[in-house]
């Protein structure tokens, strides 16, 4: 997850040259024309040794490459469309100098303090960011005009408590983030169609406490770590889905094969999981924890195995049918307060649980129902069944 970590201070003025005048006072993208060979080696002036070969003044490096002036990055000028910094931005001034970047090498933290940061539109040019891009606690924010032009972040996109922020729309061409995507405490949001360019998020999704999102179809076209941790990616990633009041269902997942983690908790309108459904191998956690509306686990039906598997508090579910295909789980099972739940039987393909079986404070289980489903699966540590359903 991105962090809050301290980053460069701006200098008062961040000077801004056209390509002409940087390559006339040698500031800009190093073109060394010094050692083309177009003036001091054709030979025919300088190849004499009288001037230009002696060292005296172009090849010494005492002056163009020696790093003294253009290549020591403590000055975080731009050279031609590259910013060579982190920075923050805490109000509007703040953002002028990046006027004209195109990359930031970087990070970028777009954060008020003090007066707020109302105003982005001096970042017109700006397509990549190589470190992670955090928009934290802006509360005037209302609008990302200015990003329209970004395409690629190398770190985290953390959106966190932009509560005014409705629309994303100026996002819409960002394809790749490569490290995590957090959307958290955006009060504002209704959905996320402003992503809907994103292909490729390189590590985890976070969603969590978005107080009016309905909807997250915008992620449809993104896929999720192509890469392994040996790659340089962070191998399986893993979904939070926690404490949105209003979402109702999870399409725009529909792309997502392989997770580590998969968690949707908190969720009080959440009917469905059914754009799960191309889901195969989870090698953590799944967890299903207060969706008081989840009346099934549909899309979960190709699942096989797992590490842990915990269903608590779902209030209106009633079995567990889409299960059927899980074989194997290598922690625990665990399923608590689930009011409605009088059916196991998709879990009878469950072969092992390396760990503990906790089944326990279902108000309508039977647990000779729950032993009979279980009889054959080996449990390594724990066998707890303990509910409070009648036996027909």
């Amino acid at each position: 997850m991105a962090t809050m970590a301290s980053t460069h201070t701006f200098p008062t003025t961040l000077a801004l040259f056209s390509l002409a005048a940087m390559l006339a006072t040698g500031c800009g993208p190093k073109l060394h024309t010094e050692d083309t060979g177009a003036a001091e080696d054709t030979g025919a002036a300088d190849d004499t040794g009288a001037a230009d070969d002696t060292g005296a003044a172009d090849d010494t490096g005492v002056a163009d490459d020696t790093g003294a002036a253009d290549d020591t990055g403590t000055d975080p000028t731009v050279f031609g469309v590259r910013c060579n910094d982190s920075y923050t931005i805490g109000n509007n001034e703040d953002v002028l100098p990046l006027e004209g970047c195109e990359i930031i090498t970087g990070d970028l933290t777009i954060a008020s303090a003090g007066s707020s940061v109302t105003d982005l539109n001096a970042l017109y040019s700006l397509r990549e960011v190589q470190g992670d891009l955090t928009m934290h606690r802006n509360w005037e924010l209302t609008t990302l005009e200015g990003l329209n032009s970004l395409q690629t972040i190398g770190g985290d996109l953390t959106l966190d408590e932009n509560p005014v922020l409705a629309d994303l729309g100026p996002l819409a061409n960002l394809k790749t983030i490569g490290d995590d995507l957090d959307v958290l405490l955006m009060d504002g949001l209704t959905n996320l169609d402003g992503l809907s360019g994103l292909t490729e998020i390189g590590c985890d999704l976070q969603i969590e406490e978005n107080e009016l999102l309905v909807d997250v179809s915008g992620l449809s076209g993104a896929e999720m770590s192509r890469y392994t941790a040996d790659e340089g990616g962070c191998g399986s990633p893993s979904i939070f889905v926690t404490y949105n009041p209003s979402l109702t269902n999870l399409d725009g997942l529909d792309n997502l094969t392989g997770l580590g983690s998969l968690e949707t908790s908190h969720n009080d309108s959440l009917t469905t999981i059914d754009a799960l459904d191309s889901l195969r191998t989870v090698t953590s956690s799944l967890t299903f924890d207060g969706n008081p509306v989840l009346e099934s686990l549909e899309g979960l039906n190709h699942v096989t195995a797992a590490h842990r598997l915990k269903i608590r508090g779902n209030a209106a579910l009633s079995n567990l049918d889409a299960l059927a295909a899980l074989v194997t789980l290598e922690h625990s099972l665990y399923s608590r307060s689930n009011d409605l739940l009088t059916d196991v039987s998709g879990l009878s393909s469950l072969d092992s649980v390396g760990g503990n079986i906790s089944i326990y404070q279902n108000d309508l289980l039977c647990d000779g129902h729950v032993n009979d489903v279980l009889a054959l699966t080996y449990y390594g540590s724990s066998y707890r069944v303990d509910n409070d359903g009648t036996c027909h």
